[in-house]
Order: structure tokens, then sequence, then C-alpha cells
């Protein structure tokens, strides 16, 4: 008679497992987003979306360097909510003013942002704050302002964007 009740506890216990337990493939892959510009003058930064990006997806935005494991907390985060949108392949996504009152042209955000005019870098990714599950892309005037890719998915020049001053562009 034991034995019952202890075959429901467990099939209980699978179940919110497999209900409630992330599983990697619903998050999104490096190079889902790019990064095009920021700018430190209006702590502003856009992206371009590569392939469609769900209804409500979360998405992590973070200048702190990264170590390898975790991002510092040392700097500051925004989180960018899709909403009720389907974002599409193709899509331009402008953030804007994000050290002050933050804007963005899809779906909404949360927390500010400062980018540093040198010495600055930024990820995109997914999962909790400061402690990401998918890293998605990133930006940085040179390669050593991310502090390391080591751990991250990243590719310099593909998915990890080095911005140069040739480059620069004022976001309106």
């Amino acid at each position: 008679m034991k034995r019952i009740p202890l075959i429901f506890l467990l099939l209980f216990i699978v179940i919110i497992c497999v209900l409630y337990i992330p599983r990697s493939s619903s998050y999104l892959k490096p190079g889902v987003i790019k990064f095009i510009n920021f700018n430190s003058k209006n702590d502003s930064f856009h992206i371009i979306v590569n392939r469609d990006i769900p209804a409500n997806t979360i998405i992590h935005f973070t200048d702190s360097e990264w170590n390898g494991n975790h991002f510092g907390i040392d700097e500051n985060d925004i989180r960018w909510n899709t909403q009720n949108h389907i974002i599409k392949k193709g899509t331009s996504i402008f953030f804007k003013n994000l050290s002050t009152t933050p804007i963005v042209t899809h779906g909404s955000i949360k927390g500010q942002l400062h980018i540093a005019a040198k010495n600055e870098a930024i990820f995109a990714y997914q999962g909790p704050e400061r402690m990401p599950i998918k890293i998605l892309a990133g930006i940085a005037y040179a390669p050593s302002n991310y502090g390391v890719l080591t751990n991250t998915g990243l590719i310099i020049d593909s998915t990890a964007i080095i911005y140069s001053d040739e480059k620069m562009t004022i976001i309106d």
C-alpha cells in the first residue's frame, strides 16, 4: 500500500521537472541579434534581428565585463521584453536614452545603462541577471573591452562586433 503513494509522488516530481525546468532549446542562439552600433553621446545602441524572436522573450543587456564564467557586478543592466509581439527577422530595434528615461522601439525596457566613450562593451544574453544561460551578441570598442570571450560562444567580427571610431554614428 505504501508503494502506490510513492509512485504518485515520483510521477508528480517528474511532471513538475518536465514542465518547469527550462531547457536549453527554449533559449535563443548566438547571432539571433546583431549589434549595429552604440553611442556614448546619447546612451543608445541599435540591433538588428537575424531570426524571428518569439513573443514575451526577455533579453538582458549589460556593460559589465565577462570573466569566463559570469559578469562583474560593477556596471548596469537593462531588461528588454518583446511583450506580446513576435519580432520578425530583419527588424531594427533602437534603444535610446538608456541612462535617463530608456526608450525602445519594440517591446518594453527596464533598468538603465550608461555607455562610456571608451573602454566599453555591451553583451546581450538570456538567463538570470549576471548569470547568463546563453550569450547572444556583443559589441565593444576593442577586443580587450569584453574582458574575455571564453565560454560565451561569441566570435570576434561575427557575433562579437568591434566598433571603431570610424563607424561612429549618432542614433536619433
